[in-house]
């Protein structure tokens, strides 16, 4: 019996090892269990966070496999000579027969698709990183005279000497022998960047408190993938995990935790193209290279860097997911470059191809039809706008004359320029366009001609539209020898109109909000450590359509609603149905529920707010903006917590938003309370404690404590959870 035993045990590993090789996602969600390897670094790193996620939406255990980096490519315990180059090496690596996946960070390469079945997971590329308070480059050729530091015989080098050649020299470089004598440099101010790869300087920046930030990527956007056996379904279940954290603020959350900013903003950082190349293609190019280049300019309307995310900017990346490409953009300097030839130049009179067109793929702007632009461009109409005079509400202002006797603002070579000199209109001067409301809200302009003034009038209560001189169509422009593109660009616009995208994204900017770039979903999964009481555990096989619950209700019938990924489900005891996007929910991830005196429900989800009653959705609130929370208070009004700010549901239906109307006020909310004695609002946000008084119709800041949790006891104190702990006052002394 005695020798028997060792050949038990290696029976029973070498079973294990069988039952784990080559099982398919439907084998993975019976057993309850995903065999996850990881290298020692990916233990530290977010490939370790995701995977932890990953396993949380297959409703699994997670099974951690330790492996050495060589075990992804080694048959039998050895890798085989010649790996990179001989086609006919083809196999399962070990890693893969002891686990299900590899979730580290690879890059795709032909000869690793021999070996592999590649899940596509995040962006990455290799990220020039300067000090916070050095000037951001604005182009390439910003980097003439300046030192970077790079670790030497890399990739960085090579991508940082072409940049060089590209701008004709002047780019000091220095290498190092490690990333930690990189990162040192630039602590100590030896040199104006660094180039890291984009972990290293995620984690460096998270770890100097956002001291640094990343310029540019310098060399192609790529994805990193998850490793896992060829023609596995495993494979496109992890695309689809991916997809589906991203667009619910669940991948934005992981991100922030490990990194101190969202994964939004970081792909912002990555699709920000500062190496200029020459982008002569049509519509089969763009696809094949996964990717589409489109112009922007920095103003409102089109793309802000630092700012709430833009109409032209939003719209331009639900163009890419349509393509289903990745999305880069340039920015354009100023409007005229749109128009200018190979010279500077810019000739009315003439056809041509402007220079900048050259650069890029689409111009996602705001450009109004004019001939001797059609001339040289496509333009496709993205949304019907109107030119309009703009002045101060006591200036009296009733036709075109009145214009002669008094001083406008404008800007050079724009429509509104020729508008002005069609009606032999001169005394007027040129500003840039951002500034054409301030000049005339400061008296240093008698007025100004615009379009869009349902949008650029919100912020200016003191002016008001005086003159309607005209309907135009506002569009985007490419060049005219892209007929594909333009086709598939038009049915894009099409498809957007008719399904709603473009209304929602114009009425977010005239009194609503799109998502703020640092805004993020804090209202993530609670944790719960397994009590010693008595329970029950209900779960997907009892009807739950997904195992995620992040809301739970009581409605004045009894029924218990969750809010889960996959819709609101009512629960009567016996039975659980689910409601989601087939019966006219604006969104299947239902982040809260509330119910007001009248019996209406409400449902935050992350593409609106449903009103919902007797089975039925009855309407939908802020379509497309995602929301996170819902308060009624006592007198029955409806605060709805968006991912970028703070609603209120008026009577009769129309929706405030109280961001818009209180600057002060922090976009990121994380609880909404009322207080019982004096009915004001109060707000935890990261910035400190605010209210809403509800009779002055003012916001005012109470504390500077970041705060997550609010609660008021019967004796009028307020309990704030903060990151040190909690702290206590009464209400009456912090509102002093």
């Amino acid at each position: 019996m005695v020798p028997r035993k060792p050949l038990l045990v290696l029976l029973i590993c070498l079973m294990t090892v069988m039952q784990v090789a080559g099982r398919g996602l439907d084998e993975i969600k019976r057993s309850g269990k995903i065999y996850v390897a990881f290298t020692r670094d990916d233990l530290k790193n977010i490939n370790y966070d995701l995977a932890w996620e990953f396993a949380r939406y297959l409703n699994v255990e997670l099974v951690e496999v330790v492996i050495e980096w060589e075990e992804a490519f080694m048959r039998n315990g050895a890798i085989p000579g010649e790996l990179e180059t001989r086609v006919d090496l083809v196999y399962t690596p070990d890693a893969l027969k002891k686990a299900d996946i590899i979730c580290s960070t690879f890059t795709m390469m032909d000869w690793r698709m021999r070996l592999f079945g590649f899940a596509r997971t995040l962006q990455s590329a290799e990220l020039l990183v300067i000090g916070r308070d050095e000037p951001a480059p604005v182009g390439i050729e910003d980097l003439a005279g300046k030192r970077i530091a790079f670790v030497g015989n890399t990739t960085f080098g090579q991508h940082l000497e072409k940049i060089d050649s590209v701008i004709g020299g002047g780019i000091t470089m220095v290498t190092t022998g490690s990333s930690t004598e990189t990162i040192r440099m630039l602590e100590e101010d030896r040199v104006y960047g660094v180039v890291l790869d984009a972990d290293e300087a995620l984690t460096f920046n998270a770890s100097n408190g956002q001291k640094y930030r990343i310029a540019f990527p310098i060399s192609e956007i790529t994805r990193t993938a998850w490793a896992t056996e060829k023609n596995n379904p495993l494979t496109g279940e992890v695309e689809n995990f991916i997809e589906t954290i991203a667009s619910n603020g669940v991948l934005d959350e992981i991100f922030h935790r490990r990194f101190g900013i969202t994964y939004s903003v970081y792909l912002d950082r990555l699709s920000k193209n500062l190496k200029l190349e020459r982008y002569n293609r049509d519509l089969d190019e763009i696809l094949s290279s996964r990717k589409i280049v489109v112009a922007l300019r920095e103003r409102d309307f089109i793309y802000n860097e630092n700012g709430r995310k833009q109409f032209m900017h939003a719209l331009a990346e639900e163009l890419a997911d349509y393509l289903g490409v990745e999305l880069e953009f340039v920015i354009t300097p100023y409007f005229g470059k749109y128009w200018e030839g190979n010279n500077g130049v810019i000739y009315r009179d003439s056809s041509y191809t402007p220079e900048w067109f050259n650069y890029f793929d689409l111009a996602c702007e705001t450009i109004a039809p004019l001939e001797w632009r059609t001339n040289k461009v496509d333009l496709i109409a993205v949304y019907p706008s109107a030119y309009v005079v703009v002045a101060g509400k006591s200036r009296e202002i009733n036709s075109m004359d009145d214009l002669r006797e008094l001083r406008g603002v404008t800007g050079s070579e724009t429509i509104y320029e020729d508008i002005l000199r069609e009606n032999n209109i001169t005394n007027y001067y040129y500003e840039h366009v951002d500034n054409h409301l301030r000049e005339v809200e400061a008296g240093r302009a008698d007025y100004t001609i615009i379009y869009d003034a349902f949008y650029e009038l919100k912020n200016y209560p003191g002016l008001e539209v005086k003159l309607e001189l005209g309907h135009v169509e506002i569009g985007w422009a490419l060049r005219k020898d892209q007929p594909e593109l333009e086709n598939e660009v038009r049915r894009f616009i099409e498809n957007s109109r008719e399904n709603g995208l473009i209304r929602v994204l114009l009425k977010a900017l005239s009194g609503n909000t799109l998502q703020a770039p640092e805004a993020y979903l804090h209202s993530y999964y609670e944790s719960f450590q397994t009590g010693q009481i008595p329970s029950v555990n209900y779960g997907a096989e009892d009807g739950l359509p997904q195992e995620d619950v992040f809301s739970i209700f009581q409605d004045r019938k009894g029924y218990l609603w969750f809010g889960t990924n996959s819709g609101a489900v009512r629960y009567n005891g016996r039975e659980m149905i689910v409601y989601n996007r087939e019966h006219g929910l604006p969104g299947n991830s239902v982040r809260d529920i509330c119910q007001d005196s009248s019996g209406m429900m409400y449902f935050a989800t992350t593409g609106g707010i449903a009103r919902f009653r007797d089975d039925t959705t009855r309407a939908i609130l802020l379509k497309g903006v995602s929301f996170k929370g819902i308060y009624i208070d006592s007198g029955n009004n409806k605060w709805f917590i968006g991912e970028n700010g703070l609603y209120r549901e008026e009577v009769g239906g129309s929706v405030r938003y109280l961001n818009s109307e209180f600057p002060s006020l922090p976009e990121v909310i994380f609880q909404v309370t009322e207080d019982p004695h004096s009915g004001n609002l109060l707000m935890a946000t990261g910035q400190g404690v605010f209210m809403y008084d509800k009779n002055r119709g003012t916001v005012i800041q109470l504390s500077e404590i970041d705060s997550y949790s609010l609660f008021i006891d019967s004796g009028d104190s307020i309990w704030i959870s903060t990151r040190e702990g909690l702290f206590i006052s009464r209400l009456d002394d912090l509102v002093e």
